[in-house]
């Protein structure tokens, strides 16, 4: 599971969310700092949607973990790998904390 999680959501949602539709929404907007504000607020905003599944709070934290994401993104000269070790190691210890019983 920890496997296919980095695969699907550390890999695959941050070339989604942050390594494409950050860079198309943006440049749909012109460009600039505030189209690329704009376009971290609204890449998140579709991630948390992609959560819907967990209910309103999992949406809800989706929601800031993807502008948590989008920052280290953007941050980092747009380099993808940071954002996906992150996501990656995020997801990573919420199984094992799964796993040891701290979540019901």
């Amino acid at each position: 599971m920890i496997l296919l999680s980095w695969l699907l959501a550390g890999f695959g949602e941050e070339m989604v969310h942050r390594g494409y539709l950050i860079n198309r929404i943006s440049e749909t907007l012109g460009g600039g700092q505030t189209s690329t504000i704009i376009a971290l607020i609204l890449s998140s905003a579709i991630f948390a949607v992609g959560h819907k599944y967990q209910g309103p709070s999992g949406m809800l934290d989706a929601g800031f973990m993807g502008i948590y994401y989008g920052l280290i993104y953007l941050l980092s000269g747009k380099r993808l790998m940071l954002s996906v070790i992150t996501h990656g190691m995020n997801n990573t210890l919420g199984f094992i904390f799964l796993y040891l019983g701290f979540f019901d």
